[in-house]
């Protein structure tokens, strides 16, 4: 044997490397004893009805604490595994005095003790709830859930659940436990849909009431879980119920992927293993549901002539067969929905004129009150929505539409009856034209004062004065004078410069701007002495 460098560590007298004769060691280790508790229970079902049995695993009860008094005082008390009405603070670590556990007696199946095998006999054996807890801390039980018993009601305070804790006096808040139970009642499904007479190729909203997720699965995905309901439209035979026995050739539905099945199950299911691609939307605690689902005459080999009836339908998922869950919905499906023709009247119009465009439907059976619905124009200016009126709905191009070349859209959605159109259309808006730019002399310049004038560019469109610049020119033989106003609801007043004696030929030009047309006066004399 070869001395290590970690060895020669333990064994100064020796180097890393050096032959040693074999030799045997012993160590005497303490006994870390047994773990601390730290319990935890799975319930196979939490959404009951009242009655039910439900089985209760539970894992980290390890038997280490001690009871404190009779009938295992001093040996592994074990733990309660009950169902009860328990007070907000039930818990003996806490201090919790027994009557804040109101427990559903071991004679009506609420109560069991979890103990060694050797102390099940101990405690009174079946008659008194005895269950095995294993050494490595493990038990299952059976637990019967009701809503009263004794003098316990759905008014009395606290939670239903199932608790556990530990028995013969033991108190440790590692055995202590709480996983809520909702009691609800039995399956009796009912099922309101928003139409009965539904075009080829429409949804219809099902809403569902009274489907209590207490149904378990028989075969995956949720086997041995609450199975949910389908919610399908089909062409079902006359027996189609899976609590009949009828087989599931007798239910042709049309399939998730085309829209025509959703499968309601508790939210926890959602993606996974029932994602919405396959029909996934939630089914509440309570029983309640809301399915968009499609309506089709046709689908794979599925036809008007094929036997069944159309309808809406539901049962249980998952292989579960329960007749409170089956219901059935008669539609009638009626022809496709028509395809309405779309157009826009719009004119041409300059700025500062506020205008209207006409969105019109007709359909193909002119009954155009049938197409009633919000149509969307967008296309110049902010987005408009407006309902159709006998077919027809008037829109407003606003005044302050900069000049322009617009390309107008009108999207009409459909409805139950008919599909949707769309129309497009152009609309130019001019510049708003301009009178001839007029002046007023206010005071006439000399050779040695200045003098005054106001400009005057009248728009043609009222409400939309013209705006910009217009320039003065004063013209007497090779001399010219130049002077820029800027105008201010069409008008603008400017000194004019000091003029020679004679006379003056004066034009004034008005440059336009993006929503005005230019435009030149006439020529003006003005005759200075």
């Amino acid at each position: 044997m070869t001395l290590t460098e970690q060895g020669a560590e333990a064994v100064p007298l020796y180097s890393a490397g050096d032959a040693l004769d074999d030799f045997t060691a012993s160590a005497e280790l303490e006994d870390p004893g047994p773990p601390a508790p730290n319990g935890g229970v799975t319930v196979s079902q939490t959404i009951v009805e009242d009655g039910t049995t439900v089985t209760v695993t539970g894992s980290g009860f390890h038997p280490s604490v001690l009871g404190t008094r009779p009938p295992l005082s001093g040996k592994p008390g074990g733990a309660y595994v009950v169902f009860g009405k328990f007070l907000d603070t039930w818990q003996p670590s806490a201090g919790a005095p027994s009557s804040a556990r109101a427990v559903k007696p071991t004679a009506e199946g609420g109560q069991k003790w979890a103990v060694l095998a050797e102390d099940m006999a101990t405690i009174g054996g079946d008659a008194a709830g005895a269950i095995e807890l294993k050494p490595d801390g493990t038990f299952t039980a059976q637990v019967t859930i009701t809503k009263e018993w004794g003098s316990i009601t759905e008014d009395s305070p606290g939670n239903y659940g199932i608790y556990t804790y530990g028995g013969s006096g033991a108190n440790h808040a590692g055995y202590e436990t709480f996983t809520p139970i909702s009691i609800v009642p039995a399956p009796d499904g009912q099922v309101e849909v928003s139409k009965n007479e539904v075009r080829d190729g429409r949804t219809v909203t099902v809403t569902g009431t009274g489907f209590s997720p207490t149904v378990l699965g028989t075969r995956p995905p949720l086997s041995g879980q609450p199975a949910g309901v389908y919610v399908v439209f089909g062409k079902f035979l006359d027996t189609w119920k899976p609590s009949a026995g009828a087989p599931g050739s007798a239910r042709p539905g049309l399939p998730a992927a085309d829209g025509g099945t959703k499968w309601a199950v508790l939210s926890q299911f959602i993606p996974s293993p029932i994602s919405p691609a396959a029909g996934g939307i939630v089914l509440n605690p309570d029983g309640t549901f809301t399915a968009e689902v499609k309506v089709q005459k046709e689908w794979g080999s599925i036809t008007e002539d094929s036997p069944g009836n159309y309808g809406i339908y539901t049962y249980a998922g998952s292989g579960a067969a329960a007749a409170g869950y089956e219901t059935f919905t008669p539609i009638t499906v009626l022809d496709p929905p028509s395809v309405p023709t779309a157009t826009i009247e719009a004119g041409n119009r300059a700025y500062g004129k506020a205008s209207n465009v006409t969105v019109t439907l007709t359909p193909p059976d002119g009954v155009s009150d049938d197409l009633a619905a919000d149509v969307t124009f967008t296309g110049a200016g902010a987005a408009q929505t407006k309902a159709l009126v006998g077919g027809k709905a008037t829109f407003t191009l606003a005044k302050n539409l900069k000049p322009g070349t617009y390309t107008l859209t009108a999207v009409y959605p459909g409805n139950d009856d008919y599909d949707g159109a769309e129309a497009t259309a152009t609309v130019k808006i001019t510049k708003a034209g301009v009178a001839k730019p007029t002046w007023k002399v206010n005071t006439k310049p000399t050779p040695k004062k200045k003098g005054k004038a106001t400009v005057t560019v009248k728009s043609n469109v009222a409400g939309a004065p013209a705006t910009g610049k217009a320039t003065i020119t004063l013209k007497k033989g090779k001399v010219t004078k130049t002077v820029t106003v800027t105008l201010k609801n069409g008008k603008a007043t400017k000194k004019l410069p000091k003029l020679a004696k004679g006379n003056w030929k004066v034009k004034i030009k008005y440059a336009g701007t993006a929503t005005h047309k230019a435009a030149t006066s006439k020529t003006y004399t003005i005759t200075i002495k």
